[in-house]
């Protein structure tokens, strides 16, 4: 998303730790996300009917597991189409889980009004992972590790450290 809207000449705004998703970004979210989806699945059905994974039979279920309210305005910015976690639906991500699929959840949620919102993708990994009782969360980013707060890069934490 970050190199998609550079190259669209959209500088990112960002209030604390949350991006303004205006209509524009939202946009580009949307094309980014769509486009990482259909990659995905096309990779999985490549290895579950031919290809490297023949007969692993891998498949992945998408949809609104998420619900999203705006995260609203502070230090006085609208951060618009930027949302916070307002619920899991943990059950019905047990369910395709149970049934053998892969759940693909990308950083949006969608609100009970069917409006759309960019998810800061960290926080809905760290929420669903807690929702579903994981006993581990695995997180694969461009980054080495995680800021830690007496400074420098922790690459794995406790559940204390945490």
């Amino acid at each position: 998303i970050e190199r998609r809207l550079a190259a669209r000449g959209i500088a990112p705004r960002v209030v604390g730790d949350l991006r303004v998703s205006d209509a524009e970004t939202m946009a580009e979210v949307r094309e980014v996300v769509g486009a990482m989806r259909l990659e995905i699945e096309a990779a999985f059905s490549f290895g579950s009917r031919g290809g490297a994974l023949t007969g692993a039979g891998c498949r992945i279920a998408s949809g609104n597991f998420v619900l999203a309210r705006p995260a609203g305005i502070i230090e006085g910015v609208d951060l618009m189409f930027t949302g916070l976690v307002r619920s899991v639906d943990a059950r019905a991500i047990a369910a395709r889980l149970e049934a053998g699929d892969i759940v693909l959840l990308a950083p949006l949620g969608y609100s009970p009004t069917g409006e759309l919102f960019n998810l800061k993708a960290k926080d809905l990994a760290a929420t669903v992972a807690a929702e579903a009782g994981a006993s581990k969360l695995l997180m694969l980013t461009e980054r080495d590790g995680i800021a830690a707060e007496q400074g420098g890069i922790a690459r794995q934490l406790t559940l204390r450290g945490a």
